[in-house]
């Protein structure tokens, strides 16, 4: 039974989770020049096993990138051709022989149906061998293709939200959408329908009732619902009635926390974030069951990135209305943390925050 040498790449594999066999996979694709830019370096990974794996497939790398081909001999297309040349006569009557005692051979009508199908049986896995082969070493382009292909997805996605936040501004003075706050309301309960519960994707929802955008376009499409989303026929009537999204389920992104009295203008302060893929802190958060998320009891969050693209990164949406993607939380003015409110690590759905600067995405 094969076993593997204490601290090889193998043994570090096996003892890996996801998110650090992510992290190993950016690094590696750095290391390859698979990156999306020669500019986009991943940072040094803080977690041991990813540093031992990463540490050890570089030595394989270099180790391959050693190998040199052997020099072929000197002349040796022409001393080919001269022993064909010299030995090629003989070798024919041979070969005609064989062919002769060959046909000179009684074949049965079974024989021949069974060497018709060994023979198609052969070339059916020799293709099908091919094929497979063909599909492995393909398989991590393809992978990589289509999760570039979802992110430029969901970018033009936001595009269009700009597109409607803009439309929406030229008829209410480049005014963000705001549907007011209601005392104690939390910020994180989406769906409710009630005056009771304001959550902050119910300013947004106003595109939608308004007809700029349709809801559709509000819906990433690298984001895993934990369960198939409930089918709501959005129309003219059913519009008039809702106040919010039916659910989580139906909106993937998350907006600037809108509050009276406090919301940035449309196309001024163009470093100012106003929507971004869904904001990790609460993505796995119970509204229904907990009142309270500490980040002292989930500090992991608090480097997350958003899940739509597998923690890789998040697509945000300026107040110009451009798009980029980013691997950092710390964007736009002040560099400050777009998915916290500053200093804060207790969040009970009603938190605001206390500097106009301080910008925070709300779930």
């Amino acid at each position: 039974m094969r076993t593997e040498k204490k601290g090889s790449a193998g043994s570090w594999f096996k003892a890996m989770d996801n998110k650090q066999l992510e992290e190993l996979s950016r690094l590696l694709d750095h290391e390859l020049g698979l990156g999306e830019s020669e500019t986009d370096k991943p940072p040094v990974s803080d977690d041991e096993p990813v540093r031992a794996a990463h540490r050890a497939l570089r030595h394989y790398l270099r180790t391959l990138g050693t190998w040199d081909d052997d020099e072929p001999p000197t002349a040796l297309a022409q001393r080919t051709v001269a022993f064909v040349r010299q030995h090629g006569e003989p070798v024919a009557p041979f070969g005609r022989s064989l062919r002769v005692r060959e046909y000179a051979q009684t074949v049965t009508p079974a024989q021949t149906r069974t060497r018709w199908l060994l023979g198609n049986l052969r070339d059916a896995i020799a293709v099908a061998a091919c094929v497979l082969f063909v599909f492995m070493l393909s398989r991590p382009a393809l992978k990589r293709a289509q999760q570039i292909a979802q992110k430029q997805y969901c970018a033009s996605q936001l595009l269009k939200v700009g597109e409607a936040l803009a439309a929406y501004g030229e008829d209410y003075h480049w005014q963000l959408p705001f549907a007011g706050r209601s005392e104690g309301s939390k910020w994180w309960y989406v769906g409710g329908q009630d005056d009771d519960h304001v959550s902050n994707t119910r300013h947004f929802f106003l595109l939608t009732k308004g007809g700029y955008v349709p809801t559709r376009v509000f819906l990433c499409p690298n984001a895993r619902p934990s369960k198939p989303p409930t089918r709501v026929i959005m129309d003219a009537s059913t519009l008039e009635a809702m106040n919010d999204f039916p659910s989580r389920d139906h909106v993937n992104y998350s907006f600037r926390l809108m509050v009276q009295g406090n919301n940035p203008v449309w196309r001024r302060q163009a470093e100012t974030l106003v929507a971004t893929d869904q904001n990790p802190l609460f993505a796995n958060f119970d509204v229904l069951r907990n009142e309270t998320l500490d980040l002292a009891d989930h500090a992991e969050l608090e480097e997350a990135n958003s899940p739509n693209h597998g923690g890789r990164g998040q697509n945000v949406l300026f107040l110009d209305g451009r798009v980029a993607f980013t691997h950092q939380r710390r964007v736009g003015l002040g560099a400050d943390d777009m998915f916290t409110i500053r200093k804060m690590r207790r969040y009970r759905g009603v938190e605001v925050p206390a500097a106009a600067d301080d910008t925070f995405i709300a779930p």
